[in-house]
């Protein structure tokens, strides 16, 4: 029981400094907005046509970020919507069931899989599916990226930002991409359009996140 006891606090210690580390060497960097255009994420591809859509308040809710809509049809009339969110702020990029359940979406699935990217690792994403008011079905694909890879959950992506701060005093841009496509004849197919779509556009995101990104700089302290 002792030993039990002392390595508990041996962990609480651990923990204490650690906390005491980053409130002592905040990184210092120069934020401000990522200006992105998104050119390298294709608007023609696996004989889906892409759409841009005006993000509208989104983009004012997040300044620090560049987003990203876009509305893609295929021939056989499928519909499917592109997000990504793009930016310094790791307080900017979050879990988008958060964003679902405020507007009435409901859960009714959720699991973990492997992407197969066309070029490039294969990484897991998080996998939903959604009931809308209406009772309509959506599969939700999302996951995230930075400057060391994707990520499938928020705390991993935060981590990395978080660690390669504190190496280098410097914070590099982190994406949240995800991926919606509606059921109109089966889920299976739904979920097979989500998964080929996310495999198309994952080499132009990783490419994106993965270069030195354009940003209109403003000083402060990280967590500020």
């Amino acid at each position: 029981m002792r030993q039990v006891q002392r390595n508990a606090c041996i962990v609480m210690l651990l923990a204490l400094a650690f906390a005491g580390l980053i409130s002592f060497v905040r990184p210092t960097t120069l934020l401000g907005r990522v200006v992105e255009k998104f050119d390298g994420i294709p608007r023609e591809i696996e004989g889906w046509t892409g759409y841009n859509v005006d993000p509208g308040e989104s983009a004012e809710l997040l300044p620090n970020s560049s987003v990203l809509i876009r509305d893609y049809i295929n021939p056989e009339a499928r519909w499917a919507n592109l997000a990504i969110v793009y930016g310094l702020d790791i307080a900017d990029i979050h879990k988008p069931e958060y964003c679902f359940e405020s507007h009435g979406w409901v859960r009714v699935k959720e699991r973990t899989t492997v992407l197969r990217p066309h070029t490039g690792k294969p990484h897991s994403i998080k996998m939903l599916l959604l009931k809308e008011k209406d009772g309509q079905l959506t599969v939700c694909a999302y996951w995230y990226a930075g400057l060391n890879g994707a990520k499938d959950t928020l705390t991993a992506q935060r981590f990395e930002t978080w660690k390669g701060a504190l190496l280098s005093r410097e914070v590099q841009p982190s994406a949240l991409i995800r991926v919606l496509v509606s059921v109109t004849e089966s889920q299976s197919i739904a979920e097979k359009d989500t998964l080929s779509l996310a495999a198309a556009l994952d080499p132009g995101i990783m490419k994106m996140v993965s270069r030195k990104p354009r940003i209109i700089k403003a000083r402060r302290m990280v967590g500020e």
